[in-house]
């Protein structure tokens, strides 16, 4: 920037202070995490002008530099003119600072979240049925849609929801008893043929979607239920849930209404869309289930199992108009899961009813161990893809003769040329990842060429995805180990003093992904599960920062033989993370593995080696190594049951 832009900056503030102060908000640089500036983060591309933005300010400051030795050789010797300076710049200051506290408030105020004062429920003085007349009316038209009411008789009411080729039919009762109460009967959604629609296409046009109004219906009946009930037992954060689930679920079917206009693009394949992709997703988890429980003889999958050797669980209409995916649950999940339902019918292949587990995931907040996807189209400002991948899923579990060539898991999703995406949303708190897992998927996606992908330290390195996961993401800290202490739930050995060594490697928050078929969703969830299940590990244990005078094993921390130590050291490494070649002809994925090391239950002994490794392979899904033991397989149950960091003490107890 030459002198003359400076000049049009400054011109009428006043001093440097206050063309300083201005140019904060001329240039908005992101305000955004490290963790969150990635390729698939949404306004990754607003990071781009920042370089620009540098240069320039480099250049203003070396002509504020040259204005600051020119008033240094001003000879200002009177007193009253000094004292109206410093007048004059306490004041201009206090100025800027006004302005800089209102808009870090209304910043704060706009990017809050978590913040609901529930929805406002009518008194017993308003009749019930007018006030959920004019509700829905609202939200429709709110929506785009056109409302029609009929009131045939006191006790129906009718109302029909209409946009160009979308109508939706609603049927409510009203009992007079001796209040008003409201029952939804029937919604019921047709869809027009259009005007303009070929005759040959007409046949495909679909006339009702019964899977869209059983979802909408059980939603409308719950928040009813909700609003009717006593003053006591009203949920207002609840029925504000609802009312925002229903809210959206309107302005989808517009949204694809207006995309069935459109015969070029899908025409009413929109409608069906949802219902075609889960009749592709569900179609794998029995085959893969049956293969698991004949691995283990058993008559029904376990869950966790399945999940970690196999592929993500599909749930249509789970809590929107898409469906989702249970891409990992960790052990303590599953138990928690198993527990509730114990008395519960199953008629499924999995120990786990599907009932039970849909509950479960349709909580307000899922713990840290349950990782949920939804593949839904939204706003997405991350560059189209096309459904070519480098590399792919595998389905090491589907006999080959049922499917030769491992297609018809697939489903292309069709292409709106507007500013929806399809997308993997793995909700608002995203999960943590790796830099080598993300550079996973940028090459499966061919975001990047394999030879620009080389997994190396973020140019400003504020943390390791282990940093990330122990400590908040605005807080964080760089560590080089942390310390833990596993205690034996039945006290069959002292307690371990776990040393994790962190990984010199960046991390990531990965909350969306824009796909464009089932093959790439797939391959996604499959990278995802991996770090997922590394996630959970660390979950498991409470961590604090390690001394970096104590960073090495103490293979005798016991001064007597003859008595228990106090505690067991156990020194535990990630995989390394080992740079890809530098002209890749296919994406080869390692395993995740965890490596320990501690000190044998012998005097004389040297210290032992395990390692724990996430095989789709392996019949539990986990793969032990210990040299010399005899019974593997009952460490590796004791593993997948959340023993990973206990099983030194497992060890350490029972000599071989």
């Amino acid at each position: 920037m030459d002198k003359h832009g400076f000049e049009e900056i400054v011109k009428g503030e006043g001093s440097i202070l206050s063309a300083i102060n201005r140019l904060n908000t001329q240039y908005g640089f992101p305000s955004s995490l490290m963790q969150e500036l990635h390729p698939f983060a949404e306004g990754y591309d607003d990071v781009q002008p920042v370089l620009p933005q540098l240069t320039n300010i480099v250049d203003i400051t070396s002509l504020i530099s040259v204005a600051l030795l020119s008033h240094d050789s001003l000879q200002i010797s009177d007193p009253k003119l000094i004292s109206l300076l410093r007048q004059h710049a306490i004041l201009t200051q206090e100025l800027n600072m006004a302005e800089a506290s209102a808009r870090s408030r209304i910043k704060a105020l706009r990017t809050r979240k978590g913040i609901d004062y529930g929805e406002e429920v009518p008194s017993n003085l308003v009749p019930i049925d007018e006030w959920f007349s004019a509700q829905l009316e609202s939200w429709a038209q709110e929506a785009g849609m056109q409302v029609y009411t009929d009131r045939e008789t006191e006790n129906k009411i009718t109302l029909i929801l209409s946009g160009k080729i979308l109508v939706l039919d609603i049927d409510i009762k009203v009992y007079h008893n001796p209040n008003i109460h409201l029952e939804m009967v029937s919604l019921k959604s047709t869809q027009a043929f259009p005007l303009d629609a070929a005759a040959a296409t007409a046949p495909s046009l679909p006339t009702s979607g019964s899977f869209i109004d059983d979802f909408i219906l059980k939603t409308f009946r719950e928040y009813l239920v909700e609003i009717q009930k006593d003053s006591k037992d009203i949920n207002v954060e609840h029925i504000s849930k609802l009312c925002r689930s229903l809210k959206r679920d309107l302005h989808h079917l517009m949204k694809l209404d207006n995309l069935a206009q459109r015969i070029q693009e899908g025409g009413s394949r929109w409608f069906t869309e949802v219902d075609d992709l889960s009749s592709v997703a569900k179609q794998l988890a029995p085959k893969e289930a049956v293969t698991v429980a004949r691995d283990l003889q058993v008559s029904h999958a376990p869950l966790d199992i399945l999940l970690t050797r196999g592929h993500a669980l599909p749930f249509p209409y789970l809590h929107m108009l898409a469906p989702s995916f249970l891409v990992y649950v960790s052990p303590l999940c599953y138990l928690a899961l198993l527990r509730s339902s114990k008395d519960a019918p199953n008629n499924s292949n999995i120990d786990v009813p599907l009932d039970v587990l849909e509950s479960y995931l349709r909580k307000k907040s899922l713990p840290k161990g349950c990782v949920l996807a939804d593949l839904c189209m939204q706003r997405s400002s991350q560059p189209p893809c096309t459904a070519e991948m480098f590399g792919g899923p595998k389905f090491p579990l589907v006999p080959l003769e049922e499917n030769p060539e491992e297609t018809d898991f697939d489903h292309i999703l069709p292409i709106d040329n507007g500013p929806d995406a399809w997308v993997v949303d793995f909700g608002p708190e995203g999960v943590v990842m790796s830099q080598s897992r993300m550079w996973e998927i940028q090459v499966l996606l061919k975001r990047t060429p394999a030879a620009h992908g080389l997994p190396i330290m973020a140019f400003a390195y504020s943390g390791s995805w282990v940093d990330l996961l122990i400590q908040k993401p605005d807080e964080l800290i760089p560590h080089e180990a942390y310390i833990g202490v596993y205690t034996s739930p039945t006290q069959s050995h002292p307690p371990l003093q776990l040393r994790l060594t962190v990984p010199q490697e960046p991390g990531f928050i990965l909350r969306k992904i824009r796909v464009q078929s089932m093959h790439q969703a797939w391959a996604i969830f499959e990278i995802v599960r991996d770090q997922a299940w590394y996630n959970s590990l660390i979950y498991s244990c409470e961590w604090r920062p390690a001394d970096p005078e104590t960073l090495e094993i103490d293979s005798n921390p016991s001064s007597n033989s003859t008595t228990l130590p106090k505690y067991i050291p156990v020194a535990i490494y990630f995989e390394p993370l080992i740079p890809p070649p530098l002209f890749e002809s296919s994406l080869h994925r390692e395993h995740p593995s965890v490596f320990m090391i501690f000190p044998r239950n012998a005097p004389g002994m040297p210290v032992e080696n395990a390692s724990i490794k996430l095989d789709s392979s392996a019949s539990r899904g986990v793969k032990v190594t210990v040299n010399g033991y005899p019974d593997i397989k009952a460490l590796e149950e004791f593993v997948r049951r959340g023993g990973a960091f206990g099983l030194p003490g497992k060890l350490w107890k029972d000599t071989w």
